[in-house]
C-alpha cells in the first residue's frame, strides 16, 4: 500500500466514507469535503490497496476551531477505520452533540496505534479502564475537567510498556505487577489531588519510577515487591514507603533521587549493591546515617535536609574512591572537620554548613574559580602552599602528559582533565610535538613550574606490504597517528615467532622496514612498534590478489573482477579464463579489467590470476550464459515476483503462440487471457507466474522469539526453515577449513511492526564461537525475516524486487569472516527433508515431481520441490549474492542426501549456497503463499474439490527461499488431510522447451 492520490479509481468504502463525515460533523471541520475527494487533504492521509483497488484511511487529524452547522452527527453510527493507526483532535473548542463519547466510538479499531484528543466535558474517561488494553503507551494529561487516572484502572494491559498518569478521580488503590502487566518497564505518576493513593509495584520488567505528590495534604503509600531490575527512582513530595519496602534488595538499582519531607534516613538498611548516585533533598534527616558508603558510590548528595552534629573523622568515607562527589549544603546544624582524603573529591559542595577545619588543598585553591568546590572558608595567615612533583622530567603520550605529585589542585584552569584531585592531573601539549625533550610551563598557586617534556607515544593505524620484484626482501609499510622519530623504534612481528623487521625509515607518520621473502605474510601478520617507553600491536590482512566479485560484457567480452589486489601494484599481471583463455588488461587496487582473447564456452569456468608473483585460482566465481547480454555474469536476472511466465511460440500444427497458450494453460485457468505472445494476461489477485492458476492469500506468520526459524500454517500444515552452518572452503570446495554450526547458537531477537510489515531482526551472539576461536571475535551473522499484507519493492544489490502481497521476506548477512587464505570461499549449508518419490494427479493422470530441478551447464540447483498430501513447497534459487555490495554469480548445490531412519521416503538433504570470499555477503529470499483456483477444471467422472492450496516460494533476491535467506530446514507437519492439488505447469513448461 502507499499514499493515495485521488483518482477516479480508487474511492473510499462507503462505510470509511461515512465515519469521516461523522467526525467532521461532530467537530465541526466544516472546512474539509464530505465526499470522495477527502483524501487529497493535507490532514488526511489514506493508503490504496493494490489488491482490492480501493483506499483506506490511514491518519486523520483534526485541528481547525469548531465551526457548526445546522448537520448532526449520526449518533448511532459505528466507525469503521480498519487500516487507521492515528487520529489526532487538539485545539477544537467544542463538540456538536455533547453527549457523544468519541471513546465509545473508537474502541474497536485494532490498527490504532496513536491517539490525541483535547475536547472539553464530552470525553468520558471511565472508557479507559478498557480502551487501551491494546495501546503499548498509557500517557494522559488534563487540566481540571479531565481526572485521567480512572477509578477502576486497568489490570490486564499485556502490550503495555510506559505508563504515565495524572491525578485520581478519588481515593484507590493501583498495583502494578508483572502479571497484568507483563512489558511495563516505566512508571510516572504526577498528582496534585488530595485523595490517598497506594501504590504498590512488583514487576522484575520495571526499570524506572518516578513519582510526584504534589499536594502537602493527603498520602501516597508506596509498596515495593519484587522489582530486581529497577535501575532508577525518583520520589518527590508526600510519599511513603510501607515498612517491608527495603531497597537495598533491589540488585541493579543504580540511581535514587528522593525530595521526601517525611523521610528521616536512607531508604535502606544496607546500600544497594549497584547503587551509583544518592540524591536526597528537603529530607528530615537529624543526623548523618552511620551506613559506610561502598565504593562504586560516585556521586552523594544529603542537601537541605536538617542534618546535625558533626563529621570530625572520615570513618564514613573511608572506602569512596578518589573521584567522589559530595553534596551536604544547607545543613546549618552540620559541623565538619574536612578529612585530607576529600582533597581527592572531584566536586565538594558544603555551603551552608559550618566548617570546623580543612586540609591545605582547600585553603590554597581558594580564591581559584571552580564551581565544584563550593565552601566558605577563612585563609589562616602565613599559609604555605608546598606543591611537590613526583618528577619534573615527563614523558607524553599522543600529545597529554600526566603530572603527579602533592597539592596540584583541581587541573582549574589549564588542564585538560583530572585523573585525581590534588594527586595526578593531566594536561594537552599538543599532538604535532616531535624531537628531543622540550620545555612545558605550569602554574600551580600562583606558581610557575617548567618541566621537561618529551613525546613518546606510539599508535599503529594501518600497515601494508610492498612486494619487491628483486632482491630477497619485501616492506611492510606503517603508518602511524603519532611517531617521534627522536627515539629509536624496533618493529617485530609477534606472530611469526617475533622475526625482526629491519627499520629502513622513519618519518612523523611511517616506519618502512623490511622483511625476508622466506617470511609468509598470508593470509594476516602482526606487528609490534615499540620503544623505550611505548608499544602498539597491529594486525593487517595480506590476502590479495583477492575476487569478490564479477562483471562480464559478453558483446565486448569484458571481464571485470572486483576485489583487492593490494597498493602499489605489483607487475606481472596474468589473467587466465576456463584453462586456456588469455584476459588482458590492467589492475588498481580494487578492480582488474580485461579483454577475453576468445567467446569463452557457456557454463562454469575456472579463474586464474597472478599478480606480482602471488596466485589466485577459483572454480566457483565465473559461469557464462550461452545467451550472456552483460548480467554480471549469472545465468538468471530474476527480480521480481511477477511478469515472467514463458513465451509460447509457434510451428505446432500451425498453432499461433495465443492458441498454443490457450491449449495448455486452458485458455490461463479460467482466471485470465492469453495475449498474442502467449502470454497469460491475468486476472486481478492472480499470479501471473503460474499462468493464472493461483491466487494471493493471506496466512497466519509468527515470527520466531528465539532465531531466524520461519513458520507458517496452511489448513493445519506447519512448515519451518532452520540455517544448519557456515562453511570455509578451499578454492575448488573440495576441503572444509572451517565450520561453525548455527543450529544451537543463541540470537539476540527484535521485533517490531508498523501494522503493515512486521519485521523481526535476528543477530548471532558470537561469545561461545568467540570463546573456542577469537579470530571470530568481530564475526557478523544477521537475519531480518518481514512480512506484510501488501505489496512491496525491496532493493537488493543494484536491483529492485517487487515483492507480492503476504510474501515473507528473509534475509542473510555474512559479515567479517576470518579467511585462512586469500583463495577460500564460504558455503551457507541448510537441511531440508525431501521426499524419494512425489507426485501430483490432474485430469486423473499421476504425474511425478522432481525434488530438484538444475542447470543443466553448472548442475546449479534451480528448483526445490516437496510435495505432501497435495501441499507444495517450491523454492527456486537464482545465481546471483550480493559481495560487498556488488551483484555476483552463486552456485548452489546438493551437498548430500541422506535417508531418514533407513525410510524410502523421506531424505535429509544438505543444501549449500557458494559465496565468494567477501568482508559482507547478502542473500535476500522470499516466498508467497497462494491459493489455487480449481474452479475452471472438468475434473473426473467422481467429485472432486474446486480449491487446492500451495505454497510457492518466489524467487526475488538471492534465493526464493526453501530456506531462510538460501536453503533451510524444512518440517512438514500434518495436522489434517488436505485437499488434492492436480498440476499441469511442468507439462506446459516442457511445450514451451
Amino acid at each position: 500500500m502507499s499514499e493515495c492520490t485521488v483518482n477516479v479509481d480508487a474511492l473510499l468504502p462507503d462505510s470509511e466514507l461515512a465515519s469521516i463525515v461523522f467526525l467532521i460533523q461532530q467537530y465541526g471541520q466544516s472546512q474539509l469535503p464530505q465526499d470522495q475527494s477527502i483524501c487529497s487533504e493535507l490532514d488526511v492521509v489514506c493508503e490504496h490497496d493494490s489488491v482490492t483497488g480501493l483506499d483506506h484511511l490511514q491518519q486523520i487529524h483534526l485541528k481547525d476551531t469548531f465551526t457548526g452547522s445546522s448537520t448532526f452527527p449520526n449518533a448511532s453510527i459505528e466507525l469503521d477505520l480498519p487500516l487507521l493507526r492515528s487520529l489526532s483532535m487538539v485545539d477544537i473548542g467544542a463538540t456538536k452533540n455533547t453527549s457523544i463519547n468519541i471513546l465509545s466510538k473508537i474502541r474497536n479499531l485494532k490498527t490504532l496505534a496513536s491517539l490525541v484528543i483535547m475536547v472539553p466535558n464530552s470525553l468520558l474517561i471511565d472508557y479507559l479502564s478498557t480502551f487501551f488494553y491494546t495501546f503499548t503507551h498509557y500517557s494522559i494529561s488534563g487540566d481540571g475537567t479531565i481526572s485521567p487516572i480512572p477509578s477502576d484502572f486497568p489490570t490486564n494491559m499485556f502490550g503495555l510498556s510506559d505508563i504515565f498518569l495524572v491525578d485520581p478521580i478519588g481515593p484507590q488503590s493501583i498495583d502494578i505487577v508483572e502479571k497484568s502487566f507483563p512489558s511495563v518497564y516505566s512508571v510516572e505518576l504526577d498528582i496534585f489531588s488530595d485523595f490517598d493513593i497506594d501504590l504498590g509495584l512488583d514487576s522484575t520488567a520495571l526499570y524506572n519510577v518516578d513519582i510526584a505528590r504534589r499536594s502537602q495534604v493527603g498520602r501516597l503509600n508506596l509498596t515495593f515487591g519484587n522489582n530486581s531490575n529497577l535501575i532508577q527512582l525518583f520520589l518527590t513530595g508526600s510519599i511513603l514507603l510501607s515498612g517491608n519496602s527495603d531497597l537495598k534488595d533491589l540488585q541493579h538499582l543504580f540511581t535514587i533521587e528522593t525530595s521526601v519531607g517525611q523521610m528521616t534516613t536512607y531508604p535502606f538498611t544496607a546500600f544497594p549493591p549497584a547503587l551509583g548516585k544518592l540524591l536526597i533533598r528537603n529530607a528530615s534527616f537529624e543526623v548523618m546515617p552511620s551506613l559506610q558508603i561502598p565504593s562504586n558510590l560516585t556521586i552523594l548528595e544529603i542537601s537541605s535536609s536538617q542534618l546535625t552534629g558533626s563529621i570530625v573523622s572520615n570513618y564514613l568515607f573511608e572506602n569512596v574512591m578518589p573521584g567522589f562527589n559530595l553534596n551536604l549544603a544547607y545543613n546549618p546544624g552540620l559541623t565538619i572537620a574536612i578529612p585530607e582524603e576529600w582533597c581527592q573529591f572531584v566536586s565538594l559542595n558544603l555551603l551552608g554548613t559550618n566548617i570546623a577545619s580543612a586540609p591545605d588543598c582547600f585553603y590554597c585553591y581558594y580564591n581559584v574559580t571552580n564551581p565544584k568546590i563550593q565552601l566558605s572558608l577563612t585563609i589562616p595567615p602565613n599559609l604555605v602552599c608546598n606543591v611537590t612533583f613526583k618528577s619534573m622530567f615527563l614523558i607524553a603520550y599522543y600529545g597529554y602528559i600526566a603530572v603527579e605529585g602533592e597539592l596540584l589542585g583541581w587541573g582549574i584552569p589549564q588542564a585538560s582533565g583530572v585523573g585525581v584531585p590534588n594527586k595526578r592531573i593531566v594536561y594537552d601539549i599538543g599532538r604535532n610535538v616531535v624531537g628531543p625533550p622540550m620545555p612545558f610551563n605550569i602554574t600551580f598557586v600562583g606558581q610557575n613550574y617548567t618541566f621537561s617534556v618529551l613525546e613518546a607515544g606510539v599508535l599503529a593505524i594501518r600497515s601494508s606490504v610492498v612486494l619487491k620484484s628483486s632482491g630477497d626482501v619485501n616492506e611492510i609499510v606503517i603508518q602511524l597517528f603519532t611517531i617521534n622519530n627522536y627515539l629509536t623504534h624496533n618493529v617485530t612481528l609477534v606472530d611469526r615467532n617475533n622475526a625482526t623487521c629491519t627499520v629502513k625509515n622513519i618519518t612523523a607518520s611511517t616506519i618502512t622496514c623490511t622483511i625476508p621473502k622466506s617470511i609468509q605474510l598470508s593470509p594476516s601478520y602482526t606487528v609490534l612498534v615499540a620503544n623505550e617507553y611505548d608499544a602498539t600491536t597491529l594486525r593487517s590482512t595480506f590476502d590479495y590478489p583477492t575476487v569478490t566479485s564479477v562483471s562480464y560484457t559478453a558483446s565486448s567480452r569484458t571481464l571485470v573482477l572486483y576485489g583487492f589486489y593490494g597498493s602499489p601494484i605489483t607487475p606481472p599481471l596474468t589473467i587466465t579464463v576456463a584453462d586456456t583463455i588469455d584476459c588482458s588488461g590492467s589492475a588498481s587496487s580494487l578492480r582488474i579489467t580485461c579483454i577475453l582473447a576468445s567467446v569463452p564456452p557457456a557454463g562454469p569456468a575456472n579463474l586464474y590470476i597472478s599478480l606480482g608473483g602471488l596466485e589466485f585460482k577459483s572454480s566457483t566465481l565465473l559461469y557464462f550464459n550461452s545467451s550472456n547480454s552483460g548480467n554480471n555474469g549469472t545465468t538468471t536476472t530474476g527480480s521480481t515476483t511477477t511478469g515472467t511466465t514463458s513465451t509460447t511460440t509457434g510451428g505446432n500444427n500451425g498453432e499461433t503462440p495465443q492458441e498454443k497458450c490457450t491449449r495448455l494453460t486452458f485458455d490461463c485457468y479460467g482466471h485470465g487471457q492469453c495475449d498474442i505472445n502467449g502470454q497469460c494476461q491475468c486476472d486481478e489477485t492472480y499470479n501471473q507466474i503460474d499462468n493464472c492458476l493461483t491466487k494471493y492469500i493471506n496466512t497466519n506468520i509468527t515470527p520466531n522469539a528465539t532465531n531466524p526459524t520461519v513458520s507458517f500454517d496452511i489448513d493445519g500444515i506447519d512448515f519451518q526453515f532452520e540455517i544448519n552452518s557456515i562453511q570455509e572452503l578451499d578454492y575448488d570446495s573440495s576441503s572444509v577449513l572451517q565450520e561453525i554450526l548455527l543450529l544451537n547458537q543463541p540470537w539476540n531477537v527484535s521485533v517490531s511492526s508498523d501494522n503493515i510489515t512486521t519485521t523481526a531482526d535476528y543477530t548471532l551472539n558470537t561469545t561461545q564461537i568467540v570463546a573456542n576461536n577469537s579470530l571470530f571475535s568481530s564475526l557478523v551473522v544477521e537475519s531480518q525475516v518481514s512480512f506484510s499484507s501488501i505489496a512491496r519493492t525491496i532493493p537488493f544489490g543494484n536491483r529492485n524486487l517487487d515483492l507480492a502481497p503476504n510474501s515473507i521476506k528473509v534475509g542473510f548477512t555474512i559479515g567479517n569472516w576470518s579467511y585462512t587464505s586469500n583463495l577460500a570461499t564460504l558455503r551457507v549449508v541448510f537441511k531440508s527433508i525431501i521426499n524419494n518419490d512425489q507426485s501430483v494427479t490432474f485430469d486423473c493422470e499421476k504425474q511425478s515431481i522432481n525434488s530438484f530441478t538444475k542447470d543443466e551447464l553448472s548442475e546449479s540447483i534451480q528448483y526445490l520441490r516437496v510435495v505432501k498430501d497435495n501441499i507444495q513447497f517450491s523454492g527456486r534459487f537464482i545465481d546471483f549474492v550480493v559481495s560487498d555490495g556488488r551483484v555476483t554469480y552463486s552456485k548452489t548445490e546438493l551437498i548430500s542426501s541422506t535417508p531418514i531412519d533407513n525410510s524410502d521416503d523421506q531424505s535429509i538433504a544438505l543444501i549449500g549456497i557458494n559465496l565468494p570470499q567477501c568482508s559482507s555477503c547478502q542473500l535476500d529470499p522470499d516466498f508467497t503463499p497462494l491459493l489455487i483456483d480449481k474452479g475452471g477444471d472438468s475434473g473426473c467422472k467422481e467429485s472432486q474439490s474446486n480449491t487446492w492450496k500451495i505454497i510457492v516460494g518466489v524467487v526475488v533476491g538471492g534465493v526464493a527461499l526453501i530456506a531462510i535467506a538460501v536453503g533451510s530446514i524444512i518440517l512438514i507437519k500434518k495436522k489434517s488431510i488436505a485437499q488434492t492439488y492436480e498440476n499441469r505447469l511442468s507439462s506446459l513448461n516442457k511445450s514451451r522447451d
